[in-house]
């Protein structure tokens, strides 16, 4: 048996995957959720082979869930969901489907062909897909817990090995990405790459002073100081109108 959770905020969309489940006897629904947290937690406890992901949620999105998963906890993940700018990439990263609302049972019949044939997701891909949105805040685990930051609230983001340190107003937390990916995600106009291993919320800069021969130091409101490269400097030149 196939073990499943459908995970979408619109109880009738949850009914009509059931109905349309009930033609294939070899998929159980072991549970059902209606935001981001719960099925977080129902997937951590349940550990199934299969989601139906709906993408746009209360509390937090399907791609930010996914983000939070462990790589060896991901299931095979099916995206049913109104929104089709993702469905491409969705495809490229290894997303079993991607059904598009209203979708027939003939629709919902072919993705359960493709379900034996597919390769599951890997954080990358999960990772590459959650790129092509935009992001006004980061959502992490911390201590277990579920944590939420705004991006009004991020002083900068340091690169450590395969880690980003997110400096903030609370205190200093990581999560397993890369910077690059926050380079896609944040809001251009605010989050600047400064250095290979630092990008910072222009927001908090008060002032830049030369640093050796080509390179700068950007002074934050907190103290802080950072490396500023010279590709760095011209970026926040730019921004900045300096």
């Amino acid at each position: 048996m196939i073990r499943a959770i459908i995970i979408d905020d619109e109880p009738l969309a949850i009914s009509v995957t059931k109905e349309y489940l009930a033609l294939h006897s070899d998929i159980e629904v072991i549970g059902e959720c209606n935001d981001g947290f719960r099925a977080l937690k129902m997937i951590t406890d349940l550990k199934p082979d299969l989601i139906f992901l709906d993408v746009q949620m209360p509390k937090i999105t399907g791609l930010e869930m996914l983000e939070l998963i462990d790589e060896d906890e991901l299931p095979a993940i099916i995206f049913t969901t109104a929104f089709e700018e993702y469905a491409i990439k969705a495809f490229e990263n290894n997303a079993v489907d991607y059904l598009l609302k209203p979708y027939s049972q003939e629709r919902f019949d072919q993705a359960m062909v493709r379900l034996r044939n597919q390769p599951r997701m890997k954080q990358d891909d999960v990772q590459e897909l959650s790129a092509t949105q935009t992001s006004n805040r980061i959502v992490l685990r911390d201590n277990g817990q579920i944590k939420i930051i705004a991006h009004k609230d991020i002083r900068f983001l340091e690169a450590d090995d395969d880690y980003v340190k997110i400096h903030c107003a609370d205190g200093v937390f990581m999560k397993k990405i890369t910077l690059k990916h926050y380079e896609n995600v944040l809001p251009s106009e605010l989050f600047i790459r400064i250095h290979r291993s630092f990008m910072a919320n222009v927001n908090y800069i008060t002032r830049i002073e030369p640093y050796e021969k080509t390179s700068h130091i950007a002074i934050l409101t907190s103290g802080e100081k950072l490396q500023v490269s010279k590709s760095g400097y011209q970026l926040l030149k730019e921004v900045l109108g300096i």
